[in-house]
Parts: structure tokens; C-alpha cells; sequence
């Protein structure tokens, strides 16, 4: 899978937008993801949500502009937290409210994460990167606010400033 992540300030002019398109709202709700430290490398996760779990791997690829995302369902997430726990260090738990919306080949994440604050997340299996780029600027994001690092390292560099 494929994933294109901008910074917005809302939602409200993105959902109109994203109406406007004919896209219809697939799902919501409340997550919490575990990030794990892999030296620059990418994202390692543990998502936990009201509908299971999930162990996600990601990694930014300069060339297309977006990341590509490996994700796979896990029945403990307690266990698999434990286990990753030994082998990694953790980074942060971060707690995420999401809508989730279906137009055309893509899913629209419109996401909120506490300390970190408000993302649309373009994801499809499909899609060519051009087209991903194509639809961000046609939800009113243009590129300054494409994002390059996955959560965990926004969250380690904000800790960074702050501290």
C-alpha cells in the first residue's frame, strides 16, 4: 500500500471537498499506536483499535514522494506489544481519532493525534503516486505540507524541541 501524509489545520473544508467528490465516510473511531525506535529506518507500529490490531511497517520512499506501508491483523496486541518491547525500544503510545472516507482508488484519512495535531492521510493499493499527489491538491493541500516522517519520528523530534 501506498500512503501520501500532509499537515491540515481542519477538517471541515477537506469533508466538503471530499463530498463534492461523491466519497462516502467507510468508517471512524479511536485508536491507540505504540511506535518503536528503528534508527531512522521507519515506522514500526502496534495499532490497537475497536476493531482489533494490527503490526504496521513503513518506510518513506524519496522517489515517489510517499510511503509505502506493509500492515498485517495480530490477535494478542498485548502480547505482540511485549514482545516488541524486548526487542525495540519504545517511542511513544499515541492516542488518534479517525474518519476514514472512499473515493475513487483511495481511502481519505482525516486524523487527529494528540501532541502532534491534524494529518489527511491518502492511502491506496492501486493508485500511482502522481494521481495520490493529483487528489491532495484537489482536497486545497498543496505540497509544503506534505509530510516526510512517520508519527513516531515527529513524535521523537518534537520531544526534541520541547526538551
Amino acid at each position: 500500500m501506498k500512503e501520501l501524509k500532509a499537515r491540515c489545520r481542519g477538517f471541515a473544508a477537506i469533508e466538503q471537498k471530499l463530498k463534492k467528490m461523491d466519497a462516502h465516510k467507510v468508517s471512524e473511531g479511536k485508536e491507540t499506536v505504540a511506535y518503536f525506535e528503528t534508527e531512522g529506518r521507519g515506522g514500526l507500529v502496534i495499532v490497537e483499535g475497536e476493531e482489533g490490531g494490527t503490526i504496521g511497517l513503513a518506510a518513506y520512499n524519496e522517489e515517489t514522494g510517499c510511503f509505502d506501508i506493509v500492515s498485517t491483523p495480530v490477535g494478542d496486541v498485548n502480547g505482540a506489544r511485549r514482545i516488541f518491547n524486548k526487542l525495540f525500544s519504545s517511542i511513544a503510545k499515541l492516542k488518534l481519532e479517525k474518519k476514514v472516507y472512499s473515493v475513487e482508488e483511495f481511502e481519505v484519512w482525516l486524523v487527529h493525534i494528540d501532541l502532534l495535531g491534524n494529518f489527511v492521510l491518502i492511502r491506496s493499493e492501486t493508485a500511482n503516486e502522481e494521481k495520490m499527489h493529483e487528489l491532495l491538491e484537489k482536497l486545497g493541500l498543496d505540497t509544503d505540507t506534505i509530510v516526510q516522517k512517520d508519527f513516531g519520528q515527529l513524535i521523537t523530534h518534537s520531544k526534541e524541541k520541547i526538551g
